[in-house]
């Protein structure tokens, strides 16, 4: 007499899993297509129920729900960046950089019509169509802003509708151009990086520093004109052989200045930043470059300078 084992079944089915999570976001089309590719994983197990039903049943239905638990962990912790490489398109005939002509190209998914639709991405401009740019409606999220060798021809950012710009780890400028940004910037990584390697970089409008730190290097020149803010704490460090120049008086921030390379020129006291209640220890650090005033004036009485043994001060 042949006995038929019953299947038992669970309401946590793998295709269904990958269903919604791929529907939940495109970020996580990726993870709803494993779970997809797990139903033939499923079968394999389904042949073999026969030598030992109740076993494989349990174990896939404790696979499952171990999964989806991993799954709607890393909701609630927060996006998961791809890191994906974006470059703006030539050919979109739009300098908005959101845009339903989908001015952006991302390596894994083709045209879209922002530049963060996946989290922090890394993007490039290698072109010279479309200026001046207009960054429009959102403070867009980014890893890195690149301007290539190819964008050789002087690029204004503009701010739109709000827009703005928040970095994480840093911009770069591999060409010869000079670049404006009059636009917002945001500094939300610990340390981020802006590197003049090629051309001038030129900020007019307000550095949102945080409490992170930022160093400005590279063998050309990079003006900030705009107001540069944060609190509670963080390093300005100048590295490179190019000079920064710091022009606002309004500068908000309570950062140290580090000067390892290069020259970093103000003509005023509070371009270096808010005047301090009391005595700022180390509010400049000079290590191996030049601090340079372009006009008459005496530092904060609070500020306390280091010099190191082969800094230069004028």
């Amino acid at each position: 007499m042949s006995t038929i084992m019953k299947r038992e079944t669970s309401s946590l089915h793998f295709p269904i899993v990958g269903k919604v999570l791929a529907a939940f976001s495109n970020r996580w089309k990726r993870i709803g297509r494993f779970f997809q590719s797990l139903e033939s994983f499923e079968g394999v197990f389904s042949n073999r129920w026969k030598l030992a039903p109740v076993r494989s049943t349990r174990f896939l239905a404790s696979l499952r729900v171990s999964l989806l638990l991993v799954c709607l962990y890393m909701i609630a912790a927060g996006p998961v960046s791809a890191q994906q490489t974006i470059y703006n398109r030539n050919d979109s005939g739009t300098a908005n950089w959101w845009d339903g002509a989908n001015p952006w190209w991302y390596s894994s998914w083709g045209n879209q019509n922002r530049p963060d639709n996946d989290g922090r991405g890394n993007v490039r401009y290698d072109h010279n169509n479309n200026r001046p740019d207009s960054v429009n409606g959102a403070f867009f999220q980014l890893r890195t802003l690149t301007m290539e060798s190819a964008a050789n021809e002087n690029r204004t950012f503009n701010a739109a509708d709000d827009g703005g710009i928040s970095l994480s780890v840093g911009l770069y400028n591999e060409s010869s151009a000079t670049h404006t940004f009059n636009v917002p910037i945001g500094v939300d990584g610990s340390e981020v990086t802006f590197d003049a390697d090629s051309g001038n970089l030129v900020f007019q409008q307000e550095i949102f520093g945080n409490n992170n730190d930022l160093t400005f290097t590279g063998s050309v020149d990079i003006t900030v004109s705009g107001v540069m803010s944060g609190d509670d704490g963080g390093v300005i460090t100048k590295t490179g052989s190019g000079t920064l120049t710091i022009s606002n008086s309004g500068n908000t921030h309570d950062k140290r200045f580090v000067i390892d390379n290069g020259v970093l020129s103000i003509s005023a006291s509070r371009n270096l930043g808010e005047d301090p209640a009391g005595n700022y220890a180390n509010k400049v650090t000079l290590t191996g470059g030049t601090l340079r005033a372009t006009a008459s004036f005496g530092l904060n009485q609070y500020y306390a300078t280091t010099l190191g043994a082969n800094e230069t001060s004028t």
